[in-house]
């Protein structure tokens, strides 16, 4: 690929690395002339294929329970040799390396090459991965977490998780895995039902094992839910939190906030008496940021309430500032949204507060989208798109607009996506399409 990369043929260079995922999915050399047709013709295949002994094509064929291009440590590569039976796993692993099958990248890391993969002949099967698997939790954790345990938050976390979740790892190790990988996939890769779906499945382990997880365990299990629009889900998991019997007495103050906040349409009244005594007990404890959320939450509660003002100046003189500070993009948009809200609610537009009410729809949306968060995409695209129109903006007003219905459609709530169609019905001159 460097030839035609470095004389600026991108074309062929992307209609090379096509051809090659297609020969890989398929095992049709490509008959078009390209780079990767040059490539087949000086490489055999079959050659390789019989240059492998026994032991060698077994290494290879078990080290496909590895996430494709995830370099893993060698002391884990070794372990599944040991697993497989092979005699010396080492000698193996090194002619692999030799013959450009295996990749070898920093700290001891390797990785079978993806072309490699090609040349195994049987996938492993359901069982046979989960022996394997239970076989390289402890060296994988030897080699990736930290003095405490800990799983780093990127996708080594997630390949533990998985791997823990397959092995029937041990539920202290599971815990730290697929809290790390929870935290990664929902923070950073913005893929809440990913991160669900992991610490679900851990919770079914935790359970059989009569593992008590750590409070914060449930808080982010059931952010992810709430961010999937799962609400049910998300009071089951809060629920359960509630029931933890744990010294750490602010991490069980949050999990009494996200349920007082998941529960306060039940009863508002014991929802706001619940926040305001964990905020002075955060305050206590100089919890800082902890407060700051909480006391944005009770603001939420208040604006229902019809108490506008003292709302407002929450959100602004408690949360809002700390919430920049600490660089907390969902806390700004939050809050970003709920001040236009409260503005438009009494009377902002007529007051001259205009400008400043759209400003923050726009910032609470782009961070939305940015993030991906439904539930933001769709409330603040809705109340974006309806302000647009009001100002004569009807093409911009159409384009989030769409985005708010989809986001509706995927928080399973048909009614408010029709609304919204109904609305974009009013402003096209042709009717809204998917």
């Amino acid at each position: 690929l460097c030839r035609p990369v470095l004389t600026g043929e991108l074309k062929a260079a992307g209609d090379a690395l096509a051809a090659v995922n297609h020969w890989k999915a398929s095992g049709k050399i490509p008959t078009e002339e390209s780079a990767s047709q040059e490539f087949f013709q000086r490489v055999s295949f079959e050659i390789y294929q019989k240059a492998l002994t026994e032991t060698q094509a077994t290494l290879l064929r078990t080290s496909t329970l590895f996430t494709e291009n995830l370099p893993v440590p060698r002391p884990a590569v070794i372990a599944l040799g040991n697993a497989a039976g092979i005699g010396d796993p080492q000698a193996a692993l090194n002619r692999l390396i030799a013959l450009g099958l295996v990749d070898h990248y920093g700290g001891n890391h390797l990785a079978a090459n993806p072309l490699a993969l090609t040349l195994v002949e049987k996938e492993l099967s359901d069982t046979e991965q989960a022996l394997l698997a239970a076989d390289v939790i402890s060296p994988l954790a030897k080699a990736w977490s930290d003095a405490e345990g800990a799983f780093p938050y990127d996708v080594r976390g997630v390949e533990a998780a998985r791997l823990a979740l397959l092995g029937n790892a041990p539920a202290t190790v599971l815990e730290k895995a697929s809290l790390a990988a929870g935290a990664f996939l929902f923070r950073q890769a913005h893929d809440a039902d990913g991160a669900l779906k992991i610490m679900t499945s851990a919770l079914e382990h935790f359970d059989a094992a009569n593992h008590p997880p750590d409070p914060y365990f449930f808080i982010l299990a059931a952010q992810c839910a709430e961010r999937i629009g799962e609400t049910q889900q998300q009071r089951r998991l809060l629920t359960k939190g509630l029931k933890l019997q744990s010294d750490d007495k602010i991490a069980m103050a949050q999990v009494a906030v996200e349920h007082a906040t998941a529960t306060q349409s039940d009863d508002p009244v014991k929802a706001l008496e619940t926040l305001k005594k964990v905020a002075e007990l955060f305050e206590q404890a100089q919890a800082v940021r902890e407060k700051a959320v909480t006391m944005g939450q009770i603001a939420d509660i208040l604006t229902g309430r019809g108490e506008t003002d003292e709302a407002l100046r929450i959100h602004i003189e408690e949360r809002l500032p700390i919430a920049e500070a600490m660089k907390d993009l969902d806390s700004i948009a939050h809050t970003r949204f709920s001040c236009a809200q409260i503005r438009l609610e009494r009377g902002g537009m007529e007051q001259g507060e205009i400008q400043t009410i759209y400003d923050e729809l726009v910032e609470s949306f782009e961070i939305n989208f940015k993030l991906q968060r439904v539930d933001g995409i769709a409330h603040s695209g809705m109340m974006l798109g309806q302000l647009l129109i009001m100002c004569g903006q009807s093409e911009d007003a159409r384009i989030l607009l769409k985005h708010s219905a989809t986001a509706f459609e995927i928080l399973q709530n048909p009614q408010q996506a029709q609304k919204i169609r109904n609305l974009l019905k009013q402003i096209e001159d042709v009717p809204y399409e998917d």
